[in-house]
């Protein structure tokens, strides 16, 4: 799609947190990646270092990037180093956080649409009664397992976002979602 992400830049996880603060909701990587895990805010696409797919090149001209995070969005769809998350079952082994052995410039290579701020509203909820736990000497997050209604409304929210992707649960649903 052309003109994804030319109205309003990718975030990366960073700036997603950012602007969930902003939005009054409080938010870190842990609470991120355990809203992964439950399907309940999936990162819009993961910019990986080896091809994952068949390289895409678009089919005409593409509007000028604006961003620097878009160019490297570009090049990893050309290169077929773009993933889909919402297409692929958890994947346990990402990480979402630098560890110690990461290079300090490292980052986790997750976009997120500037339209998944608006789903923070409905997670509120979710993320109010969340429990942060250590394991084996790790800190962690545990939310509570999400309603089927909370999961359909996410699922909702993201063919919002992008219409043309598949989808986790099966079909949105088709009454008012209020």
């Amino acid at each position: 799609m052309p003109w994804v992400f030319t109205q309003g830049h990718p975030l990366d996880t960073d700036s997603l947190v950012r602007e969930a603060e902003k939005r009054g909701i409080k938010l870190d990587l842990l609470a991120l990646r355990e809203l992964y895990r439950r399907g309940l805010l999936v990162p819009f696409v993961e910019l990986t270092f080896r091809r994952v797919r068949e390289p895409r090149t678009p089919d005409g001209p593409e509007p000028i990037a604006a961003s620097s995070r878009l160019l490297e969005i570009r090049q990893a769809r050309d290169t077929g180093c773009l993933r889909d998350l919402s297409a692929e079952p958890f994947k346990r082994h990402l990480q979402f956080a630098r560890d110690a052995q990461k290079p300090p410039r490292w980052w986790n290579g997750f976009i997120y649409s500037r339209y998944q701020l608006l789903a923070l509203c409905e997670l509120k909820g979710v993320l109010d009664r969340r429990k942060y736990q250590v394991r084996g000497g790790r800190r962690a997050v545990r939310l509570p397992i999400p309603d089927p209604l909370l999961l359909d409304r996410m699922e909702f929210l993201r063919k919002i976002a992008s219409p043309s992707q598949p989808s986790r649960r099966g079909t949105c649903p088709s009454s008012n979602p209020s």
